[in-house]
């Protein structure tokens, strides 16, 4: 026998002793008996695996993750309900309460950006309402760049964990309530691969929490789900910070009109129509 190929020996009541099958491995690959046993199990080495076994762990692992989403999303709710967090996630309560946040903030700024970034994936991953809400009161509390990165982040890993519950948990569920649009996703995707989701991050055509739910259901990677949602969804939440930011600095009802404020209901305005265009544009240079 050459040096580097190895011999997949098969024995059985139907093989006869002393037959080779001898398989060429891949160049620079270490190689390594592979002895075909009755019953379909696998030697490696000393090892035997047996694929019946290999599956029940994967059954396990699975099992595993769905009963750990549903616990998280048990506690969350939770949560969220002992806070009182319906009335919390309302401008008019982030209104009230600005001064104080501000006051909590300036004597505990870690710990205040992290308790707000925790509400933050939990109200994104559980699809409760005032996403909006949150991101305008944290930059009038935060000022710009702190808010942009603690809510692009916050709101990425909510939506990767609502696309994981979507996918290990609810599938069947997501697949019967949403049937119609699931198909137009699974064909964007099959057409247009991850350049569809980002399109669906920056035109928001498609709610945020169905996006999160129908990827879930496609074969798109998770990883690729984060990072494409995460650079996807940057420039609106930029407008968005910012637009909270100036929010926040209204004290009379002169400050309504002030440069920073107009320019940020203008950015609202714009920023939608830009960016379809932007995409219209680049889905024309791509067929050309």
């Amino acid at each position: 026998m050459k040096q580097g190929v190895g011999e997949a020996v098969t024995v059985g009541s139907g093989g006869r002793a002393g037959e080779t099958d001898v398989d060429t491995p891949v160049r620079g690959q270490a190689t390594e008996e592979r002895i075909v046993l009755p019953g379909g199990a696998v030697s490696l080495g000393d090892e035997a695996v047996s694929p019946s076994a290999s599956a029940a762990s994967r059954g396990r692992g699975r099992t595993f993750v769905r009963v750990a989403l549903l616990g998280l999303v048990g506690v969350a709710l939770a949560g969220f309900w002992f806070v009182g967090g319906s009335d919390l996630l309302t401008l008019d309560r982030l209104r009230a309460s600005h001064d104080t946040l501000v006051s909590i903030y300036r004597e505990s700024p870690v710990a205040s950006v992290l308790v707000f970034s925790l509400v933050y994936v939990a109200a994104t991953a559980l699809s409760f309402p005032g996403a909006a809400v949150l991101t305008l009161g944290g930059a009038s509390v935060f000022g710009f760049w702190v808010s942009l990165v603690a809510i692009s982040f916050a709101s990425t890993v909510g939506a990767t964990l609502a696309f994981m519950g979507a996918r290990y948990v609810f599938r069947d569920w997501v697949a019967r309530r949403f049937m119609e649009p699931m198909r137009r996703v699974d064909e964007g995707v099959r057409k247009d691969g991850l350049f569809y989701l980002f399109s669906l991050r920056l035109v928001p055509v498609v709610p945020f929490f169905l996006v999160n739910l129908l990827m879930g259901l496609t074969r798109m990677p998770t990883r690729t789900y984060y990072w494409v949602s995460q650079v996807g969804m940057l420039p609106g939440t930029a407008v968005y910070v910012y637009a909270g930011q100036e929010l926040g600095r209204i004290r009379t009802t002169a400050d309504i009109f002030s440069p920073g404020l107009v320019a940020a209901f203008v950015l609202l305005a714009v920023f939608p129509w830009m960016t379809r265009s932007a995409l219209a544009w680049y889905r024309g240079r791509r067929m050309d």
